[in-house]
């Protein structure tokens, strides 16, 4: 790979050393306190409120920090038990836990945590939701999909306050993310398609796509990005692919800096134009390989992102790294 110029401010990207191949960290791995296989979402209200999603050989675990550890959260779990999603506000908590392998075949439940006790809102109807996102602790919405012969089926719930409740759609598209500008302008993405809620119905923006689709997040309701087996910009107008990067998970910042991670590539960001990467991962890979899967930013300064480590025949290790983002260093690259 060429390297046509390394920059020291603008789009962040994920780096374990310099830009040069210099001994310098850009990013910062954080102990963990137990035993993980792999780190799949992170989601916070501030850098000193961060939740990480991620599992062991057979159940979910669900880890916390405060700004200066990481705890685990005290969420009681099954076998074959697994956590998907997490939105909040700081005291009240939403996460969807997943039961596979359950009786009644795929099912989810709504678990709230006020930081003390686990409650158990609601099962949800039968399928597998991954997602939620929530304008206010009285209008969240949870996404996933169900199994039906031939077909997926849409799941779509959402929480007023008291109850949570499905919204009714005739959709077929396999949901996994969803994020709002509002509680009238939400958008959740699946498999091969693009939903829309205006505050009244949920409508099609784009189906059948040729790729599929595993995260949304936006800045704005004229910037909003998808991310998956492309990247795609909504400019309050239209959808128009900016991108063939693959990705896991994508996280917008306020100012419509993108960052994005997924399988054993580094996080990159753009503005939507200028795309950026690294030049290495400053890790010897022929021992030790990376994945990474979740991210989430407090600023453009302050990300983190989370993944697995390990070696060949020997499993995986959950990791969770935080940016370490200096001046002096050369962590951003043209790509």
């Amino acid at each position: 790979m060429s390297i046509k110029q390394c920059l020291v401010t603008g789009s962040v990207v994920l780096s374990i050393v310099g830009c040069n191949g210099e001994d310098a960290t850009c990013w910062r791995e954080m102990n963990i306190p137990i035993y993980t296989e792999n780190i799949y979402t992170l989601w916070g209200n501030s850098p000193n409120d961060v939740f990480a999603i991620g599992e062991d050989e057979d159940s979910g675990i669900v880890l916390h920090f405060d700004g200066s550890a990481w705890e685990e959260v005290p969420l009681s779990v099954d076998d074959y038990e697994y956590f998907r999603g997490v939105w909040g506000i700081p005291g009240r908590h939403f996460f969807i836990k997943y039961q596979e392998f359950s009786s009644q075949g795929d099912e989810s439940t709504i678990v709230e945590y006020d930081g003390q006790d686990q409650i158990e809102i609601n099962t949800v109807v039968p399928g597998r939701y991954s997602d939620i996102w929530g304008s206010s602790q009285n209008d969240i919405f949870a996404v996933g999909y169900s199994e039906v012969p031939g077909r997926y089926q849409s799941e779509i719930m959402h929480f007023d306050g008291e109850k949570w409740n499905e919204m009714e759609n005739t959709f077929t598209i396999a949901l996994r993310s969803v994020w709002g500008n509002s509680g009238t302008d939400v958008f959740a993405v699946g498999a091969d398609g693009i939903l829309h809620y205006d505050g009244t119905s949920w409508s099609s923006m784009e189906e059948n796509l040729p790729y599929f689709l595993n995260s949304v997040w936006g800045a704005s309701e004229n910037s909003v990005y998808a991310g998956g087996g492309t990247v795609l910009h909504y400019d309050g107008i239209r959808w128009k692919e900016v991108s063939d990067i693959v990705s896991w998970d994508i996280w917008v910042s306020p100012d419509s800096e993108v960052f994005i991670s997924g399988g054993d590539e580094p996080a990159r960001s753009s503005d939507g134009k200028n795309w950026m990467n690294i030049c290495t991962i400053g890790h010897d890979l022929k021992s030790q390989r990376e994945q990474y899967f979740g991210i989430w930013g407090a600023s453009t300064n302050e990300v983190f992102i989370g993944g697995s480590k390990g070696r060949p025949q020997a499993g995986s290790i959950g990791m969770i790294l935080k940016s370490d983002f200096k001046e002096d260093l050369n962590c951003f690259c043209e790509r």
